[in-house]
Formats: structure tokens, C-alpha cells, sequence
């Protein structure tokens, strides 16, 4: 892996734009506040003429109303929706350089020595272990989600009582809508797409798309599978640029905010774990089929499925080390509901049937009188 040379001039001309000058298509929703026709919605695609900016397109057409408060609302919510995409995408190509630039000169150490992972972890990271993407995208390319304003209002002073309708205690003005459009008052919707070409110098406006992300393999233990994932290392970080610290939440049961070197020995630790957790299950799973089978050609008329049993249902108990009062065992069940349990644990690590215990369905307690007396008959 070898550096990439950081030039931070390069995208300085999208922090000081009118991006409101530079919509080309618009696609207006009304949304009607009063009138018959209340909760209808008007929907009107617009296509913005020449070097003109948006608010003088609308109120060229028709769509919208001349004023102050219309043209400063719509101006100050275009440019932060569209400057916060822009910022955010300059940010992931800050952090994502500096990033992939640390980890090509990382030599990964873990410091916590101990005998199961001494010096296992360790080493350079390898490009392998790493996905970087560099690229741009033009700007008309970017989704941008509906900007939406509501209809100013005032209060109704005479709708002020306990059981007033709630929708009597607002005096709509007219905000948004041009009369040609309609009369009523109503709340602005706008989706709107960046024209690709500035104005100002005819050159594109393109956005820089840079992506570091960490390789790992996740193990699902209903399936015996291990899944292909990725970590956005980006997405992950401190957000703070003085430092670069990772949260570590998808790797460990504790969330921790750690440095590149530990993060990176997490994501070696989680794979090799995963794939030792998928091999031992694996075989586990084999064991487990081989012992069922065996029971199942023991007792070829009767039922052998896995169970959760209790303790207490026992007639004849085998087994000192139940630890709890119910746990998942092999289960031979015959015809008179009489059963044998068989160790679930040991046929799936080592291969070995083991009885639990019995229940005898048939079998009765002696009562007091004659268990006194059996005793005293076999010790005569």
C-alpha cells in the first residue's frame, strides 16, 4: 500500500456557490391548507430557464409568489440541503485520505499480550485487507430529499376553549402558491435536481466519493454460514479531525473508541473467531447427525429428536452435573411415553452417547408402609 498525496485545494470552489442559481429541474408539491378542498395536493414539474435562479424562475411562471420572506426561505433551504451533501462528501475525502495514508504505513501490534493471541494479530496491514475507492460523481448525479416549508399562521384568539377544533385555532396567509396556481393557502414541497454545468466558468461540478472500508467475515449461528461484511472506516471514526479514533460497537459487546492499530487487530480477531466458530460448528453439527443416527438404528420403531427436559420428570437419574434443572438432550421416545435422555454436549463435541436418565411411565412409588417393610425383609 503506498500513500496518496492529499490536495486540499482541489474541490475550495464548492464552499462559496449559490447553489439556487444552479437548479435545473424542480418538481413543486402544494400541499392545500383551507378551502373544499383541504389536504389536496398539487403537483407541478418546472424546468429553470437559462442562468436564472429558482425563486425569480417560479415567480416568473407563475408558480409562486414575489416576496421577501418566499425568496429568502427558499434560497437559505436549498443551500443548506445541497451545501450539507457537499460538505459531508469533502469530509469523507479528508478523512478517508487520511485514513487509508495511516494504515499504509500501520504495523499492527497487540498490546494485549496474552497466550492466546501473542503475536497472532500482528504484522502489516495488507492491501487485501483493505477496500479503497477514489473516485467523483457529478453533482446532478446526487439524490436530495423533498425541502419542505410550511404556510405561515397565525393564532385564532376566539378558538382558544377546551374543546375547539384543532383545525380552527390556525388563520392561514397566503405564502407559497401564485393565484394562478391556486387561492387557497397551502405548505411548499420541492425536489429538485443540480444542474452538472456552473455557470460561472462552464466547467462540471463533480464531487469527490472516497470510500475505505474493512473486510471482515460475520458468522450467523442459525445458518452455519459466514457472511462477507465491510466496516466504513469512515463512517465509523471520530468525527472530531483532531483526532481519529474508531468505535469499535460492531466488533466487541462494549462500545470502545479506539485507535486504528486496535481496530485493526478487532477485525483480524473477528474473523479468525468466526471462522474457527463456523469449522467447531460445523463439526459439532456432523457429530451431533452421526450419534442420532446410531440411536435412530438402536431403536428402530421409536423416536429420537433433540428436547429440552427437566430434571424433576426423571424416574431414574444418571447424571450428577446437571447444574440447572433442565437442559437440551437426545430424546428416545417410546410408544408409552416412556423416554430415554441421551448427553446432547458430549455426542456433539466428542462423538460419545452418555444416558442422562429415564422416565418410566409405568413405573409407581411404594408406599410408605411397604418400603419400611422391604427394607426390613432384605436385611433379615
Amino acid at each position: 500500500m503506498k500513500k496518496i498525496d492529499f490536495n486540499t485545494r482541489k474541490y475550495s470552489q464548492l464552499k462559496n456557490i449559490n447553489w439556487s442559481e444552479h437548479i435545473q429541474l424542480a418538481k413543486i408539491k402544494f400541499t392545500l391548507k383551507t378551502g373544499k378542498r383541504k389536504g389536496q395536493e398539487i403537483i407541478i414539474k418546472h424546468k429553470v430557464e437559462g442562468n436564472m435562479e429558482l425563486y425569480d424562475s417560479l415567480v416568473k411562471d407563475e408558480i409562486i409568489i414575489a416576496s421577501d420572506y418566499t425568496k429568502k426561505t427558499l434560497r437559505a433551504g436549498i443551500q443548506r440541503q445541497v451545501q450539507a451533501k457537499v460538505d459531508k462528501h469533502l469530509f469523507n475525502r479528508e478523512r478517508g485520505i487520511r485514513i487509508y495514508n495511516e494504515l499504509a504505513e500501520l504495523e499492527v501490534k497487540d498490546k494485549r499480550r496474552d497466550h492466546y493471541s501473542e503475536y497472532m494479530l500482528d504484522g502489516v496491514v495488507d492491501a487485501a485487507e483493505i477496500k479503497f475507492v477514489n473516485r467523483v460523481e457529478t453533482l446532478n448525479s446526487v439524490q436530495f430529499s423533498d425541502n419542505g416549508f410550511d404556510c405561515l399562521y397565525d393564532y385564532n384568539s376566539d378558538t382558544t376553549g377546551r374543546y375547539s377544533k384543532r383545525e380552527d385555532r390556525y388563520i392561514y396567509k397566503k405564502t407559497w402558491a401564485h393565484d394562478s396556481v391556486t387561492k387557497e393557502c397551502c405548505d411548499i414541497t420541492i425536489n429538485f435536481c443540480i444542474n452538472h454545468i456552473n455557470h460561472g466558468n462552464n466547467q462540471e461540478f463533480y464531487l469527490p466519493d472516497v470510500q475505505v472500508k474493512a473486510p471482515y467475515k460475520e458468522y450467523y449461528n442459525w445458518e452455519k454460514k459466514l457472511i462477507d461484511a465491510e466496516i466504513d472506516l469512515i463512517e465509523v471514526s471520530d468525527k472530531d479531525n483532531s483526532k481519529l479514533t474508531f468505535n469499535s460497537y460492531r466488533l466487541q459487546d462494549s462500545s470502545r473508541k479506539v485507535s486504528l492499530n486496535m481496530f485493526m487487530v478487532y477485525i483480524r480477531q473477528t474473523t479468525k473467531e468466526n471462522i474457527f466458530k463456523q469449522k467447531r460448528d460445523t463439526s459439532w453439527q456432523s457429530n451431533l447427525d452421526t450419534q442420532m443416527d446410531v440411536l435412530g438404528a438402536r431403536f428402530p420403531n421409536e423416536k429420537v429428536s433433540l428436547a429440552h427436559c427437566y430434571k424433576r420428570n426423571l424416574t431414574h437419574n444418571y447424571y450428577s452435573f446437571w447444574s440447572r434443572t433442565s437442559m437440551d438432550c437426545i430424546r428416545v421416545l417410546f410408544e408409552d411415553e416412556s423416554y430415554i435422555l441421551y448427553n446432547k454436549d458430549l455426542a456433539q463435541r466428542e462423538g460419545k452417547l452418555e444416558v442422562l436418565g429415564v422416565y418410566d411411565s409405568q413405573h409407581k412409588t411404594m408406599k410408605e408402609d411397604a418400603a419400611i417393610n422391604k427394607l426390613i425383609n432384605q436385611n433379615q
